[in-house]
């Protein structure tokens, strides 16, 4: 299938312009990928820190005031308990709260509550730390595969610059040499098919011409050879010597009593400039220094 200027042009326009696009929407994905993760540490396990980190300081202060710390734990506790988030989280949750229930009654449990918190803080850096090298290890991905789309993109438009050149570049120069072969009078030249349409029904129309062309000048050709053959004939049935003479000097014709004369052959004669050849035929000279347009008597 010959696909047309156009048609090439397009697609090739259309899968720069398709590399170009999945380079976008592959960074576009791993950007958002990058940032839901990101989004959910903060929103997780971010409240989940800050919330026992509160706690650590309600503890802390319950040497004095047992009240406002039992207050305060209870309400980070709460809000813990609404932000579970990672696997085992519950249970550690669970029993933190059974432990700060028993430690309203018994002041040796606070050991218990802080040891769950801990706990429940290990259990969420962990988490962030996990998900922090898992959105690394994303943009890493990203990058790469951004790299290696730009290359392709890269590589394709650098082959696509070179390659279209030479590609419209190489008929023009065949179409050219063609031209110059018809201006030369080469008419059996004929164009090789090319694989764009365009320029194949353009070597067609070009062979159909140089067909034409060449019939035209076979036609000329052979009427000349006939019309040249008839005049020889009436030359050579002359009885008198005649020789025919171009305005540049060129004998055009001489008849066989002509050459007879002058003792010459026809290939010395004709198609040779006269004074050269009256050079080496001194009957000649003296035809062309003294004849003068009138008769000339040779013994």
């Amino acid at each position: 299938m010959r696909l047309s200027i156009q048609n090439r042009l397009t697609l090739g326009s259309l899968f720069l312009y398709a590399l170009m696009l999945f380079g976008v929407v592959l960074g576009l994905v791993y950007l958002v990928r990058v940032d839901d993760e990101s989004k959910a540490v903060l929103a997780d396990n971010y409240e989940s820190v800050r919330h026992l980190h509160g706690m650590h300081t309600e503890l802390d202060g319950a040497t004095t005031d047992h009240t406002s710390a039992f207050i305060g734990v209870d309400s980070l506790l709460a809000a813990q308990e609404k932000n579970i988030t990672e696997p085992g989280e519950q249970a550690i949750t669970a029993q933190l709260r059974a432990d700060f229930e028993r430690w309203k009654t018994d002041s040796t449990a606070a050991l218990a509550v802080r040891a769950d918190i801990d706990h429940l803080l290990r259990l969420n850096l962990d988490a962030i730390a996990r998900k922090s090298a898992l959105a690394q290890d994303n943009a890493r991905h990203a990058l790469f595969w951004l790299f290696l789309a730009a290359i392709m993109i890269i590589l394709v438009g650098l082959g696509f610059s070179v390659a279209f050149p030479s590609v419209m570049s190489a008929p023009i120069v065949r179409l050219k040499e063609a031209a110059q072969q018809l201006a030369a009078h080469n008419y059996r030249h004929r164009i090789p098919p090319f694989r764009m349409k365009e320029l194949d029904e353009l070597a067609t129309a070009f062979n159909h011409m140089a067909g034409e062309l060449e019939a035209y000048d076979n036609s000329n050709l052979a009427r000349l050879m006939a019309e040249k053959n008839r005049a020889e004939a009436v030359i050579n049935s002359l009885r008198d010597p005649s020789i025919g003479v171009a305005l540049d000097g060129h004998v055009l014709f001489a008849n066989r009593p002509a050459l007879e004369l002058l003792g010459m052959r026809e290939a010395d004669l004709v198609g040779q400039r006269a004074v050269d050849v009256a050079q080496r035929n001194p009957l000649l000279a003296q035809i062309l220094e003294g004849a003068q347009g009138k008769p000339i008597r040779a013994n």
